[in-house]
C-alpha cells in the first residue's frame, strides 16, 4: 500500500512497485478531485482507493484539494510567506503598511508523484494539466507551469528548505536526486473577491525517488505542441499582480 499524505505527499521509499496491478492510495476525506495517471502509453482517471497500473512503466499519478479558506494571524502570515519567498505579498504588505494585518487565502494544493513498475524505466517529460505543476525534464532539471505557461521567480523548495528560484523559462536546475525527495513551489495572486479572501495560492509538490542519468530522457512528446520551448516571463510588481484579479469562477480549470 502507498500511503498519501493529507499533504499529497507520497511516504519517500514507496515509489516502486514490483509488478502491474492494483495500489492502494488512501485519501483523507472526500476534499479532491483531479485523481489522474497517466504513462507514456496510456492515461485515465482513478477512484480512491484503488489505482491500477497496468503495465510496466513510469507512472505519473496526481491529486488536488478542492479550495479551502484559511485564515493567518499576522505574526504568522508574514512567516509563511518568507518561508515560501513570496516577496511580491511582503512588499505589498509594508508599503501599505498591512505587516500587523491578519489574512485570509484561498488555498488549493496539487500534488504529482512518479511511481515505478518493474524494472527502473526511462522517463518523459510529462504534463498533466494542473493548474500549477512541477514537470521534471531532466534528472537535473524542473520546470514550473501556472495555468500551463512556464512562471518566472518562484521560489522552489527542497524536502521544505529553499533551493532556489525560477528563470525566465519557469526552470530550475537540480541536485543530483540520489535519495527520494519532496519538490514544492506556492504561486500567489490577488484574490478578487476580498470579502471571501485576501489572497489565493495554488501549491505544487512533486514527490520523486531517487534518479540516474539512464532512467531519465529529454523528451517532450507529451507536452502540448505550444507550451514546449519559449519562455513566458511574468511581472511581478504589485501593481500587475493586482490587476490580473481573475474571477473565482475561473480560479480551477483542468
Amino acid at each position: 500500500m502507498i500511503p498519501l499524505l493529507a499533504t499529497l505527499f507520497l511516504t519517500p521509499g514507496t515509489h516502486h512497485v514490483a509488478a502491474p496491478g492494483p495500489v492502494g492510495i488512501p485519501l483523507a476525506g472526500p476534499a479532491y478531485l483531479h485523481l489522474r495517471w497517466k504513462s507514456d502509453k496510456a492515461s485515465g482517471y482513478w477512484t480512491p482507493p484503488t489505482l491500477t497500473l497496468p503495465a510496466p512503466g513510469a507512472y505519473w499519478i496526481s491529486a488536488a484539494t478542492k479550495p479551502v479558506i484559511r485564515s493567518y494571524k499576522a505574526a504568522d502570515f508574514e512567516a509563511l510567506l518568507r518561508q515560501e519567498g513570496i516577496a511580491m505579498i511582503l512588499q505589498y504588505r509594508r508599503q501599505y503598511k498591512m505587516t500587523a494585518v491578519p489574512a485570509k487565502i484561498l488555498a488549493s494544493d496539487f500534488a504529482k508523484t512518479l511511481v515505478e513498475v518493474g524494472p527502473s524505466p526511462a522517463i518523459a517529460a510529462t504534463a498533466l494539466n494542473l493548474p500549477v505543476e512541477l514537470i521534471l525534464l531532466h534528472p537535473q532539471l524542473i520546470q514550473l507551469n501556472f495555468r500551463g505557461q512556464p512562471i518566472y521567480d518562484i521560489q522552489i523548495n527542497i524536502d521544505g528548505r529553499p533551493f532556489g528560484r525560477t528563470n525566465g523559462a519557469g526552470q530550475l536546475p537540480l541536485p543530483s536526486l540520489t535519495r527520494a525527495v519532496k519538490i514544492s513551489a506556492t504561486v500567489a495572486r490577488s484574490y478578487p473577491d476580498h470579502s471571501t479572501a485576501d489572497w489565493e495560492f495554488f501549491t505544487a509538490t512533486l514527490t520523486l525517488p531517487a534518479l540516474n542519468e539512464r532512467q531519465a530522457t529529454i523528451d517532450d512528446r507529451q507536452l502540448p505542441r505550444d507550451k514546449r520551448g519559449g519562455a513566458q516571463i511574468e511581472q511581478h510588481s504589485v501593481g500587475n499582480v493586482l490587476a490580473r484579479s481573475e474571477s473565482p469562477g475561473g480560479r480551477l480549470r483542468f
